[in-house]
């Protein structure tokens, strides 16, 4: 996740702040199955450059739904 916040002009300095009027937090839920998920990641992005004589496997490549 990314976040911007816009800069003001105004001079002074620029500091994070966390407390009762500036938090924020976020969630992250993982549906995948631990197994397939793996299965996933080594064969789909820890497998090396994929060329015509190693090419991608139909499961790595992303199809519209």
């Amino acid at each position: 996740m990314n976040v911007r916040y816009p800069m003001p002009t105004t001079k002074g300095k620029v500091k994070l702040s966390s407390g009762e009027y500036s938090t924020m937090h976020a969630h992250f839920y993982s549906a995948w199955e631990a197994g397939k998920l793996a299965e996933l990641v080594d064969s789909c992005i820890n497998a090396g450059l994929f060329t015509a004589s190693n090419p991608k496997p139909e499961e790595c490549k992303i199809t519209g739904t």
